[in-house]
Formats: C-alpha cells, sequence, structure tokens
C-alpha cells in the first residue's frame, strides 16, 4: 500500500479511522520521510523533494494527532464504562465524585505529556533538518578560510618578493653613486 498524499493544501486528506491502520500509516510516512531526508543529505536538491519532504511531515503531524485523539477517545470510553459500571454497583456519590476529579486530574496530566510529546518531536523534526544545513555552512566556511589562507600566503609571498626587489634597487643606486 502506498503513503497518503496531501497534494491539495485546502482540503484535509482522508485519514484512517483506526489505530492500527493510523500506526501503519504512520510507520509508511515515517519511512518515507527518512528516505526523503536521506536524499536531500545526500546532496539531491530538488524542489519537488523538499516539498514532499513538507507534505510527509503536515501528514504525519496530522496523523499523530488523530492517534492521540483516538487514543484519547478510547481511555474516556473506558473510563466512562468504569463509571457506569461503579455507579450500578451503587457506590456512593461522593466516591464517585472523587473518582471523577482524579480521572480529570490524569486527563489533564496526560494531555500536557502529550502536548510536550508533540512539542519534542517537532523539536526534533526541526533539528534533523537543520543539522545538515548546519554541516554544509560549516564545510562552507572552512572552504572559504582555506582560500583566505591561500590568498594571505600568496600576499605575503609577493610582499616578500618587493621588499627584496626594493634592496636590489637600493643597492644599485648605492653602487652607482659610488
Amino acid at each position: 500500500m502506498r503513503p497518503l498524499r496531501w497534494s491539495n493544501m485546502a482540503k484535509m486528506p482522508t485519514l484512517a479511522k483506526t489505530q492500527a491502520s493510523i500506526k501503519e500509516e504512520i510507520r509508511r510516512q515515517e519511512f518515507l520521510l527518512n528516505c526523503l531526508h536521506w536524499d536531500l543529505q545526500g546532496g539531491i536538491k530538488e524542489l519537488s523533494k523538499e516539498e514532499r519532504l513538507w507534505e510527509v511531515q503536515r501528514i504525519l503531524t496530522a496523523l499523530k494527532r488523530k492517534l492521540r485523539e483516538a487514543k484519547r477517545q478510547e481511555c474516556e470510553t473506558k473510563i466512562a464504562q468504569k463509571i457506569a459500571s461503579l455507579s450500578k454497583e451503587d457506590v456512593s456519590k461522593e466516591e464517585m465524585n472523587e473518582n471523577e476529579e482524579v480521572i480529570n486530574i490524569l486527563l489533564i496530566q496526560e494531555n500536557e505529556i502529550l502536548t510536550e510529546q508533540e512539542e519534542l518531536l517537532a523539536v526534533e523534526q526541526f533539528l534533523s533538518w537543520q543539522i545538515p544545513a548546519e554541516k554544509e555552512e560549516i564545510e562552507r566556511l572552512r572552504a572559504e578560510i582555506e582560500i583566505t589562507e591561500i590568498q594571505s600566503c600568496q600576499l605575503q609571498g609577493w610582499s616578500l618578493g618587493r621588499d627584496e626587489t626594493e634592496e636590489y634597487s637600493s643597492e644599485s643606486e648605492s653602487k652607482s653613486k659610488d
């Protein structure tokens, strides 16, 4: 099965429905993303590859968001079922309220962790894109330094040659005066 495409930016592509199919699509997109990074780091600089890379990253973000939402809904469903089963067991209202408070706190913490995880993934993607660019800049600067050093050596050689010529001409002038 081929990876999902998102060629029309105005319209969201149809994403998978089940957690298993979402995870499978994430796996395909991550493989494609790694291949694109590999090509770009290998020196294949094509606008279409860079555009495809950003498309894949957008799809991955949407898929991961959908997976998180599916997990959250599954969690909420399980919690609702647990609460329903507890109420059937004639649990006191006070205990139910305590359980709901704990559940809400846990849901808030889970959302914070998921948000932080998403931010870390975004930073990781940015850095994995930035590192090759920085390496290229380092190589460019090294080459520039090397050229500058060569030019400096050439200028020093020219300066030394000029000093010797000036000494020779001043010796010639003093001999001609004698």
